[in-house]
């Protein structure tokens, strides 16, 4: 959520996936994309350490080298800036974090998850703040979660104010996380 918001809110910014990224797509990605500004990477620690170590230079001194055989070249990124996020700091390489400023941000307080559930409610699946805050309060008090992500789980099942804890009660009892528990 956090990188959604600057890539909506800036210009020449570039989102990659974590997940489904390779160092050399995200060269060959930049190198058509030269005026990015703002390079953002969603769940970094899920690239390989190869792919995160692709990035080292670029972090470093702002320059880009492909050696490929049709694509080589260089590019000079001037004022690029790196917004990375990720769920396991351990899992990043060693010299790529210490080109990073590292950042953690605290949990949300509950008035901040009611408000940002609203705005992301209204958004997404176009419901309003009633609903928005009732699915925020059965997440945070009977789903006993913080993740924004549940909130936006609910969001997109229910239809009217009188499902949400009844829906909230279903995928709490026949979640994955609990029947590993239960089993």
């Amino acid at each position: 959520i956090f990188l959604l918001a600057i890539k909506q809110n800036m210009k020449n910014t570039f989102f990659i996936d974590g997940t489904n990224a390779s160092g050399t797509g995200i060269i060959e990605k930049l190198f058509a994309y030269y005026n990015t500004k703002f390079l953002l990477i969603d769940e970094i620690e899920k690239m390989s350490k190869r792919d995160q170590n692709t990035l080292l230079n670029l972090l470093e001194t702002g320059i880009l080298t492909s050696t490929k055989v049709k694509k080589q070249g260089e590019l000079q990124f001037t004022g690029l800036k790196v917004f990375a996020t990720t769920n396991n700091i351990d899992l990043i390489s060693k010299p790529l974090r210490s080109r990073f400023l590292e950042l953690a941000l605290p949990e949300y307080k509950f008035e901040k998850f009611c408000d940002i559930a609203i705005k992301l409610l209204a958004e997404r699946n176009h419901l309003g703040s009633k609903i928005a805050i009732k699915i925020a309060v059965v997440v945070w008090k009977d789903m006993d979660s913080k993740d924004i992500r549940d909130v936006l789980k609910l969001g997109k099942i229910v239809t009217s104010i009188d499902e949400v804890e009844r829906i909230a009660k279903t995928l709490k009892k026949y979640s994955t996380e609990r029947r590993g528990s239960e089993v």
